[in-house]
């Protein structure tokens, strides 16, 4: 074979991997989405409960909009004032820096790599990500439910 027929070969190749890493971290980067606007709901809601429980002795003038532009770590330094669930902010934490190298980098990467065997670990790498943002997206609706839960029950 001629290294001229072999190329076309090796570019698939490449394309594919770039097209299987593009996939999961456009998924990994919907699904961090989900937990920032996950954190503004439960915190939205927070503070409905509290406007309702107080509102004879304090007023509350915050509203969702004071969020909605926030970045993910100041999203979860307010979670964290009202939540006991320690290790799920642990977690939360622990994976804000992977969803800034999603929102910033990796697209990037997968332009500028021409190594499908580099390419193609980083999917597995991704892959497993995907499953930790997925459970923590599990843990973050338990709490969100909880929370309305105790809305149902306080008339909110």
């Amino acid at each position: 074979m001629t290294e001229g027929t072999a190329r076309p070969t090796l570019d698939r190749e490449l394309l594919e991997a770039r097209k299987a890493y593009n996939e999961v971290v456009g998924y990994v980067l919907w699904q961090f989405q989900l937990i920032e606007e996950t954190l503004k709901t439960y915190l939205d809601i927070t503070f409905d409960l509290i406007r309702a429980r107080t509102s004879d002795v304090l007023v509350c003038k915050w509203s969702r909009r004071d969020l909605e532009n926030a970045p993910l770590g100041r999203l979860i330094n307010q979670f964290e004032q009202f939540t006991d669930d320690d290790p799920l902010v642990l977690d939360l934490r622990a994976l804000s820096e992977e969803r800034n190298h999603c929102a910033h980098r990796a697209f990037v990467r997968a332009r500028r790599e021409e190594n499908t065997a580099s390419l193609l670990m980083d999917v597995k790498r991704f892959a497993d990500l995907k499953a930790q943002v997925e459970s923590l997206l599990e843990r973050m609706h338990a709490r969100l439910t909880a929370l309305g839960e105790t809305c149902t029950r306080e008339g909110v």
